[in-house]
C-alpha cells in the first residue's frame, strides 16, 4: 500500500456548462463515468438500462446536509445525479456493468439502522450504493469517521444495508443488486490516515472487470474533487482514466484503483 500526500489528476472528456464537469469511457463490457460541480449540478445520462446496471464508484467533495450523490433510472436511461446543498465542490463517479438479469428496485435505509436485502435466486447476486444523501439533522452527517453508508453480503446469501451516524445526524443510503455472470468477485476496504492519501492497484483487467462502491465513511466536509473515497480505472498510457499518479509517473500496471483520502473509508468490490 502506497500512501501519498498529494494527487495529481489527468482530466478526459469535456466540459458540459460552467463548474459542471462531465467525463465518460467505455472499457469495453464496463462503462466509468464523472459528473460534479460546485452546487447543484443536475444529472448526466449514463446510458440505456437494457442490459446494463450502474452504481456508485465514487464520492469526492462537500456533502453537507441535503447533499446527494445518487443513481436513477428514467426513461429508459440510468441517470448519475449530484447536488451539493452549500455550493461546494461535490463529484459523483458510476460504474456501469453489463447486465440486469435478476435486477433489483432500490433498497433504501433512511436514518440510523438496516435494511436486509433477501438472497437471490442465484448466488450470483451482487450489491452495490446507488445512493449517498447526507439529511438535515441536529448533528450534520458523514462529520466523524465512524459515520458510514455500507452493504454486507452475510452468510445466509442475505445483504445488510447499514446506515450508522453519530448522535443527532440522519443520512440515507440507498444500495441495487444484480446477477453477474462471472465466477470472480474481489472486495476489500481502502482506509486513509487523517490527513494522508492512500491507493492501491486491486484489479488489473480494466475490461472485462467491474468495480464499484459497496460503503463509504469518515468526513466528507471539504470542497474538492480530490477529497474523496472511490475506485476508478486508470489505463497506461494515461489516456483512459483519471486516476493518482505515484510521484509525478504513470503506475506500471492497468487496472481498477481504490483510493481514500483524510480519514475517509472506501468499501469497495469488483466482478467479472
Amino acid at each position: 500500500m502506497r500512501q501519498f500526500a498529494f494527487l495529481a489528476m489527468l482530466a478526459f472528456g469535456c466540459q458540459r456548462a460552467p463548474q459542471v464537469g462531465v467525463t465518460a469511457q467505455d472499457l469495453s463490457q464496463v462503462w466509468y463515468y464523472s459528473f460534479g460541480c460546485a452546487g447543484n449540478c443536475g444529472n448526466t445520462d449514463l446510458g440505456t438500462t437494457t442490459g446494463r446496471t450502474c452504481f456508485i464508484a465514487g464520492v469526492r467533495g462537500n456533502l453537507a446536509p441535503t447533499s446527494s450523490v445518487y443513481i436513477s433510472s428514467s426513461g429508459g436511461h440510468w441517470w448519475l445525479n449530484v447536488s451539493s446543498s452549500v455550493n461546494g465542490t461535490l463529484w459523483g463517479d458510476a460504474t456501469c456493468v453489463s447486465s440486469g438479469t435478476n435486477r433489483t428496485s432500490e433498497f433504501v435505509q433512511a436514518g440510523n439502522g438496516t435494511t436486509t436485502i433477501p438472497a437471490g435466486v442465484t448466488g450470483n447476486r451482487r450489491c452495490f450504493l446507488t445512493r449517498v444523501a447526507s439529511n438535515i439533522g441536529v448533528v450534520r452527517p458523514f462529520s466523524q469517521y465512524s459515520d458510514r453508508v455500507r452493504v454486507v453480503k452475510q452468510p445466509d446469501g442475505t445483504w445488510d444495508l447499514t446506515v450508522a451516524q453519530g448522535t443527532g445526524a440522519n443520512a440515507t443510503g440507498g444500495v441495487t443488486c444484480v446477477d453477474t455472470s462471472g465466477s470472480g468477485q474481489g472486495f476489500g476496504l481502502e482506509e486513509a490516515p487523517d490527513p494522508g492519501f492512500v491507493s492501491d492497484n486491486v484489479d488489473t483487467d480494466i475490461t472485462n472487470t467491474a468495480c464499484a462502491l459497496r460503503g463509504i465513511g469518515g468526513h466528507f466536509d471539504t470542497n474538492g474533487s480530490t477529497d474523496a473515497a472511490r475506485i476508478e480505472p486508470l489505463a497506461t498510457p494515461p489516456d483512459m482514466a483519471v486516476g493518482p499518479l505515484d510521484a509525478g509517473t504513470i503506475p506500471p500496471t492497468a487496472g481498477w484503483w481504490a483510493e481514500s483520502h483524510n480519514g475517509k473509508r472506501a468499501w469497495w468490490g469488483c466482478v467479472n
